[in-house]
């Protein structure tokens, strides 16, 4: 079975869905389904250091010396769906109900109405980290509560770790829509730095990350753009 050093871990996609698990390196493991391996073939992983752990210290420090302690600020929530990249359901026990949160200061490809390169494959990327698994959110106190679509606005963690840096470092996302002063603005910035020098990903085609806070297609090849429909089609396939 053959092992890829990336920031999760699949286990099997013979359930409904998939099914997850921790782990404390992230690794993906590849089935034999060759299906579902010919599409995460076309993540460019990065090769990092210990394993590809991506590390923040216990007690992540954020860049707003206002912001309370973590204890004070996160809370524990479960996913119940991926939207995209960038976009959760989840469900919190705070308002006991089911939400949409939306992960702040990033912007991931388009995956649903209108697809993106890079956009189902950041989605399943997403989907095989966190998707049914509890994590921890935190609002911004320099952001609103929820955008105008009533998405709340978060930022998210996985075992102590920030999944927005772990998307940012895979180049599945840009760091994207920083209003103001948020929380970790320099971490995902930081972050950014490194998947670009690397080209990882979105930042292996010049001039796809556009000036703004999107993705310009039209430098995208036809024949790329053929197989990025043909991709979200498999990607929805091994969902089912």
């Amino acid at each position: 079975m053959l092992i890829i050093s990336t920031a999760l871990m699949l286990i099997s996609c013979s359930a409904p869905g998939l099914t997850y698990e921790d782990a404390p390196n992230y690794e993906i493991k590849h089935s034999n389904d060759d299906t579902l391996d010919q599409f995460f073939g076309n993540i460019i992983y990065p090769d990092y250091e210990e394993n590809g752990n991506y590390e923040t210290k216990p007690n992540l420090k954020s860049s707003n010396k206002n912001e309370k302690t973590e204890s004070d600020t996160r809370r524990k929530v479960t996913v119940t769906s991926v939207t995209d990249g960038d976009s959760i359901r989840y469900f919190d026990p705070l308002l006991n109900k089911e939400v949409t949160g939306r992960f702040l200061g990033i912007n991931a490809p388009e995956a649903a109405k209108t697809v993106e390169k890079f956009g189902p494959e950041g989605t399943a990327f997403l989907t095989n980290l966190i998707m049914g698994k509890g994590i921890e959110i935190e609002s911004d106190p320099n952001a609103d509560i929820t955008d105008k679509y009533g998405r709340y606005l978060i930022h998210a963690f996985i075992s102590g770790k920030s999944i927005q840096q772990i998307l940012i470092l895979e180049g599945l996302v840009r760091v994207a829509y920083l209003y103001d002063e948020y929380n970790y603005n320099d971490l995902y910035l930081a972050a950014e730095k490194e998947a670009k020098i690397v080209g990882q990903n979105i930042w292996s085609i010049p001039g796809y990350v556009d000036k703004k806070n999107g993705f310009d297609m039209d430098v995208v090849s036809e024949d790329l753009k053929g197989s990025i429909v043909e991709k979200a089609g498999e990607f929805m396939n091994i969902l089912k």
